[in-house]
């Protein structure tokens, strides 16, 4: 069945090629040309509008054209195609992404914003991809920087950056609606509408609703990982003049995913094994001020407030936060552009422990106070450019942080530029490993009787993790037919976190149960490398069919400290395939219909013995009128099943990927 696979992917692609050449009217694959592409501007990366040829950081941009021919239904499936970027998807909700290393379910190096709004939780240091469901079909584009952006985002972007824009209401008329299904999830919906009220006043609304079914287990049975969510949301766009933009946006979202887990017991066989469901839900509102004072001279003022919460058999979170931004870019004189900004965050929480998870203060705010100034001097007119920056932070863990960059660019001819950059960044403490408490074994002790309960303890004392990184990239771009984008990194990282033993076992009480208790402490006694590269090619060889080519390698060594009592911190970089890479293939057989191809190959996970697969995704997209268009898409055509990633280690089960054809309905109107 395999070979019969694999030989059809053989063929599907020279047939449709052959099928293009005959087409003499196909219009061109994408919106825009390869030298266009290179000409889009980005902000993530400088935090004012910049050429991304020019970045001087290693940067892709996820466009709406890739976003509708990906077949992908989130957030994170969309991230499969960023080199440098490691997805794995844990079953039907959950999903470990990372970048440039330490993945997992709480993966806390890589920052992720929507709208400039952070949704990187303080609770564990990391983000619930199950509560970012807004609908692809309103994001503008998704830019990620792979490697540190402390110096203009803040603590917590160490390895990555993840920008996600949606649509402005300007940009934007009419009605979109998108319906389908999915063989091994089940229906979903989106739509928005946009309009202008007058010459200066426009709006927009979106909602979305899925209902993700239980996977099928291949021997049997199902998995416990069913999902579904509504959200919608709202914004208003005002150009009050010339020269300055308001805009109001919200949006409110309820959702339930089913878990099973698997928690310590006190009695033979010590583990329990639960069947859960999760309620989550939140809301948030954004607005922002956008002031244009001249050419060379630009305002921006943000703020937003967010409310989450959570609830399972593990614990209990509602969180709110404030959050206001200020930031100014000028040009003092024509050889520099100075971006300078301040602000101020608030969070307040209230934690409900439960039998596996306790907690020191129920209830906790937290202030992060913040400025940062970056300088591009142009060193050569046009063709050397030197940026400087900064940032200081005033957190209540660590207090001070200051987090440094420098990054030089060499643009010799329109077609290459070479670039060089040395960073620091800060992974903070997040509030689980300040105050929370976690059982996470029992076993049956040396004393008859009793049991051996562990458990890892929040520590005061505990240190930001720190990293030095030093990136080199290099990009080409012909007009005509290719481009290519390289970077190589050397990443340095000091008081990585580790669980330590604390003192000797004592003897507690469950109500009236005995049992000895082993306890463990968060701490930073960790520090290690890592190394690797990133390419992205894409290539033409017509102007209907577009190859875009990834790869990513990646190496590291993790070692405690002499002090260390951790033995299994130190295999956390085994988390990550060192190899991965991918072939993605768009073609505009005719005017109205596209053939699109995806291949993927991922290594093996060593810490999970998870073992490397191949994933083919094959798309047809027809547009039957106008106004309307149907895509069928097929999913992990290689294998009836694979898994991408290990149970977590809070006990909830992973589950194998399915093969699944999805078919999905847009109508525009």
């Amino acid at each position: 069945m395999k070979r019969r696979i694999i030989v059809g992917m053989i063929v599907f692609i020279p047939f449709v090629w052959m099928s293009a050449l005959a087409q003499e009217s196909a219009a061109d694959l994408t919106d825009l040309t390869l030298e266009e592409l290179m000409e889009v501007n980005v902000t993530s990366a400088s935090k004012r509008s910049e050429r991304l040829f020019e970045t001087p950081a290693a940067m892709y941009v996820v466009t709406q054209e890739d976003i509708r021919r990906s077949g992908a239904s989130s957030i994170p499936e969309l991230l499969r195609m960023v080199p440098g970027v490691q997805v794995a998807r844990i079953d039907a909700n959950k999903w470990a992404v990372s970048a440039r290393g330490f993945n997992g379910p709480f993966a806390n190096k890589l920052l992720v914003l929507i709208d400039g709004r952070v949704v990187y939780s303080p609770l564990f240091s990391g983000v619930y991809w199950d509560a970012q469901s807004i609908p692809l079909l309103d994001v503008q584009r998704v830019e990620v920087i792979r490697g540190p952006g402390a110096t203009l985002w803040g603590a917590n972007a160490v390895n990555g950056v993840i920008n996600i824009t949606t649509t402005s209401a300007r940009d934007v008329s009419g009605g979109v609606m998108s319906a389908g299904g999915n063989t091994a999830a089940g229906p979903f919906a989106s739509g928005r509408y946009s309009a202008q009220l007058d010459s200066t006043l426009y709006w927009k609304v979106y909602a979305t609703a899925f209902n993700v079914g239980h996977t099928r287990l291949p021997g049997g049975g199902r998995a416990t990982d069913a999902w579904s969510t509504v959200r919608g949301g709202a914004q208003i766009n005002w150009s009050a003049s010339q020269t300055t933009l308001l805009t109001l946006q919200g949006d409110l979202y309820s959702g339930k995913k089913h878990q099973r887990l698997r928690v310590p017991a006190l009695t033979p066989p010590y583990t329990l094994t639960i069947d859960d469901a999760m309620d989550f839900s939140g809301g948030n509102v954004l607005a922002r001020w956008e002031e244009t004072v001249s050419p060379t001279s630009s305002m921006k003022l943000q703020s937003y407030f967010d409310r989450t919460f959570r609830q399972d058999a593990l614990y209990k979170e509602g969180r709110n936060t404030f959050d206001i931004d200020f930031q100014h870019g000028f040009s003092p004189t024509p050889s520099h552009k100075i971006v300078w900004g301040a602000g101020y965050r608030l969070t307040w929480d209230k934690f409900t422990p439960s039998a596996f998870v306790g907690i020191v203060t129920p209830s906790r705010s937290a202030n992060l106070a913040n400025a940062f100034v970056q300088d591009e001097v142009t060193l050569v007119e046009q063709t050397l450019f030197l940026t400087v920056g900064t940032k200081f932070e005033y957190n209540d863990y660590t207090y001070l942080e200051i987090q440094p960059n420098a990054r030089l660019v060499l643009t010799p001819s329109r077609h290459h530029t070479l670039w060089t950059a040395v960073s620091r960044a800060v992974r903070t403490p997040s509030r689980s490993e300040r105050d929370v408490s976690i059982a996470i074994a029992a076993f049956p002790s040396p004393l008859p009787g009793l049991t051996a309960l562990v458990s890892v303890d929040g520590n005061q004392a505990f240190r930001s993790e720190c990293l030095t990184a030093s990136e080199l990239g290099y990009r080409y771009a012909s007009s005509e037919l290719f481009s290519a984008d390289i970077a190589i990194f050397y990443n340095v990282y000091d008081h990585l976190r580790t669980a330590e033993r604390v003192g000797d076992p004592t003897l507690k009480y469950a109500g009236t149960t005995p049992y000895l208790s082993i306890p463990l402490k968060f701490d930073n006694q960790m520090k290690g490398t890592t190394y690797g590269g990133e390419a992205a090619l894409s290539w033409h060889p017509l102007d209907r069919w577009k190859l875009n080519v990834g790869a990513t390698l990646l190496r590291g060594q993790l070692q405690p400290y002499a002090t260390s009592t951790d033995t299994s911190s130190s295999e956390e970089m085994k988390n990550n395939p060192q190899f991965q890479c991918y072939l993605r293939s768009f073609l505009n057989v005719t005017r109205d219909l596209e053939a699109d191809a995806l291949i993927y190959f991922v290594d093996t996970l060593p810490n999970q013995s998870m073992p490397g697969y191949f994933h083919v995704d094959l798309r047809l997209g027809w547009q039957a009128t106008s106004n309307f268009a149907l895509s069928m898409t097929a999913q992990n055509l290689t294998r009836a099943h694979h898994q991408e990633f290990g149970d977590t280690p809070l006990g909830e089960f992973a589950a194998p990927i399915p093969r699944a054809f999805v078919g999905t309905l847009t109508w525009r109107f």
